[in-house]
């Protein structure tokens, strides 16, 4: 009878352990899915949290942007304003100071005077030309930039330049060698750019050349164009 007891009892705790393990097993199982299921949750939580970042931060850096390209344009707008009037309040004395060292230079004037009455009209056309090409740049900014093609003869254009540049040059004791030309040449070119292009070259060749040295200026034809050098 013993036996039989002790038997019964070893099967109802064998029951009672394999009933125990299932349920920590069912309990193991249900927090893991709990687990999985919460962090899906949170994973998708931070997600959307994250895209509801990027969407409002995008947001504002293009209205940054819009309020910076604004800006842009008005301070654009007010350079070319400043330029544009600047360059004509300039024009207007300056074409007064030319037109005077004109009317001095057909009176007949002393030798003495004659060479600085040419250096007054030298200096003032090219002032004059330094002026149109700030004018020039509220053009291009604003994209009316025109050019107006006509037959320009280089040999006229390589003297006006020549007359131009000549003080300064004597100034910082640089030599230069224009070309000469046997024929008469011309080109299809905008007369006042191909100028512009030519001084402001001159200038920059002699501008930082070395004490006394010398800027050589070359024209050459080749297939019905000419390239000065």
């Amino acid at each position: 009878i013993e036996q039989d007891t002790l038997a019964q009892r070893e099967q109802d705790l064998n029951s009672k352990m394999r009933r125990l393990f299932c349920i920590i097993c069912a309990g193991s199982i249900f927090t893991f899915v709990a687990a999985f299921l919460l962090g899906y949750v949170l994973y998708r939580e931070s997600r959307h949290r994250a895209k509801v970042l990027v969407h409002l931060e995008t947001a504002r850096l293009l209205g940054v942007q819009s309020e910076l390209n604004t800006q842009l344009q008005l301070a654009n707008r007010a350079k070319s304003d400043f330029l544009s009037s600047m360059s004509h309040e300039l024009r207007t004395p300056l074409n007064s100071i030319l037109g005077f060292a004109q009317l001095l230079e057909t009176g007949s004037p002393l030798a003495s005077q004659e060479r600085s009455i040419g250096q007054i009209l030298r200096a003032g056309w090219h002032l004059l030309a330094l002026i149109n090409e700030v004018l020039d740049l509220t053009l291009i900014e604003s994209g009316r930039m025109l050019l107006s093609p006509e037959s320009v003869s280089v040999a006229e254009v390589m003297l006006e330049c020549q007359s131009m540049m000549e003080l300064e040059a004597q100034k910082r004791g640089i030599h230069v060698v224009y070309p000469h030309f046997d024929a008469p040449l011309f080109v299809k070119a905008d007369r006042t750019r191909i100028k512009q292009v030519l001084i402001n070259l001159l200038s920059n060749a002699i501008k930082y050349n070395k004490a006394n040295g010398q800027v050589s200026v070359d024209c050459t034809t080749n297939g019905g164009r000419a390239r000065i050098s």
